[in-house]
């Protein structure tokens, strides 16, 4: 290395000429390298994930490109391959890959929920590994006990609450939204009284706090078990991809993972992503006066751009081979899937993109067809 070689030059020369004792440079040159040479060699991360590709989730993706020279990162398909390459103060990011169930009754295999083995937990510990652990099959505050199996639900009504202040955009009560039905394990019984979550699972009132404070029953979501161990009760890695909201509440989410498993990185949360879906207005904003037609034009206009509404020839040619159009309803002598869209917002024919939300898919529907007036329905 040119930099130490120059610098030990620099020692001889200053000593040669009686400036510094020899043993205070030279004191002082080794502890200013061994500094430098560990802020430039922070921790590595290993993420594993249960997917079998160890790597692709959002968590690890910023964890590499923001973290910088604060921490390197690699990926490894098991557990027992992470520990293998792991050294003493590394973080391990245990991951669920793949993506908790949507919809139906929970379900849970070996390929959705992650699992770590006693021997594993005690091989961490003893190498002071900052461990982040989601979705796990089994748990026990203790991690040298046996672990336990945990109870599997799935979210209905509940929301994300943070107990305490998360981060700058995720003050204590601010509200988070996964979406519904999304499967976790119950890990309420796992830690003692004294352990607070920082964020849990739980029906409240409220549109971005929880107005009336917590419910008696509520969830943890993330949880700081002890020193070196944070657990999260679904997949937390992948906020992005799955659209999970409000965005800036989830990247200080993601830098509270990250600042756990990497204590000296200097991540911001501000602009970690960009949000897929945004407001076209600010939130204390006047609107302007058109502002009410000008969204029913834009949502028709999505139905009619993205091929959804189709024209009347193709339209023939669909009552034929997919939905009977012109059969009326036997009380309101309506088409059955106007009548069925207008009361469910359901129906079995589909293109290739989806279209099952009442409000827009009726609303199309009876302007489109108000404006054809060649259509008999």
């Amino acid at each position: 290395n040119v930099g130490v070689a120059i610098s030990c030059r620099l020692v001889s020369v200053l000593h040669s000429i009686r400036m510094v004792p020899l043993n205070s440079i030279m004191f002082w040159l080794t502890l200013a390298v061994v500094a430098r040479l560990a802020a430039a060699n922070g921790p590595t991360l290993h993420f594993v994930t249960n997917n079998g590709t160890a790597s692709g989730t959002d968590l690890q993706e910023i964890a590499t490109t923001k973290c910088g020279s604060d921490c390197t990162v690699q990926c490894h398909n098991t557990v027992t391959e992470a520990l293998v390459s792991a050294q003493k103060g590394d973080g391990i990011l245990v991951l669920a890959g793949l993506l908790p169930a949507v919809g139906g009754n929970p379900s849970v295999n070996a390929m959705s929920t992650t699992v770590i083995t006693n021997a594993e937990c005690a091989r961490m510990q003893s190498l002071g590994l900052r461990l982040y652990w989601e979705f796990p099959r089994q748990y026990n505050s203790n991690l040298r006990q046996t672990l336990q199996p945990l109870e599997l639900r799935q979210t209905q009504w509940e929301r994300a609450v943070a107990t305490v202040s998360v981060g700058p955009s995720t003050p204590k009560l601010a509200l988070l939204h996964p979406h519904k039905q999304v499967d976790f394990v119950d890990l309420s019984s796992t830690f003692p009284p004294s352990t607070v979550p920082e964020l849990v699972l739980a029906r409240v009132a409220g549109y971005d706090n929880a107005s009336l404070g917590l419910p008696p029953t509520t969830y943890p979501l993330l949880t700081q078990a002890n020193d070196w161990t944070l657990v999260a009760a679904t997949s937390l890695s992948n906020p992005r991809t799955r659209r999970f909201s409000p965005t800036t509440r989830w990247q200080d989410v993601i830098v509270r993972i990250l600042a756990h498993v990497a204590p000296r990185t200097s991540i911001s949360s501000a602009g970690l992503w960009t949000a897929s879906v945004t407001t076209s207005f600010p939130r204390d904003g006047p609107l302007p006066a058109t502002a009410e037609l000008d969204a029913l034009v834009r949502g028709v206009d999505f139905f009619a751009v993205g091929g959804l509404l189709p024209s009347a020839r193709a339209a023939t040619a669909m009552v034929q081979v997919c939905f009977p159009w012109t059969q009326l309803d036997p009380i309101t002598q309506k088409s059955s899937l106007l009548h069925e869209l207008l009361n469910t917002g359901l129906h079995n024919w589909k293109r290739s993109c989806r279209v099952r939300k009442v409000s827009e898919a009726a609303a199309a529907v009876q302007l489109f067809c108000s404006a054809r007036s060649t259509w008999d329905l």
